[in-house]
């Protein structure tokens, strides 16, 4: 079951030198993490509050895949969803 977070929870991450995340700490999840897919959405653009995020799908710990996004406007990065 994949578990929708509404809100997203703020993280603070660690990225490597090519921006990439390899450590998350936040409630509920801490650790390192493996990227494994990135992609970029930028909606509402034409109106006063668009929305531009960087996502990342990451692997926790090796055994925990969840998605998590930088806010690319305030750079500041968030937790939206965990599978399982």
């Amino acid at each position: 079951m994949t578990q929708l977070l509404d809100p997203p929870q703020p993280l603070e991450v660690e990225v490597d030198d090519a921006g990439q995340p390899r450590h998350v700490q936040g409630r509920p999840l801490a650790g390192p993490v493996r990227p494994v897919v990135r992609w970029i959405i930028e909606v509402d653009w034409w109106t006063s509050s668009p929305v531009s995020r960087e996502y990342w799908r990451v692997l926790l710990r090796e055994r925990l895949m969840c998605e998590i996004y930088r806010d690319r406007a305030g750079g500041a990065w968030y937790l939206e969803r965990v599978y399982d």
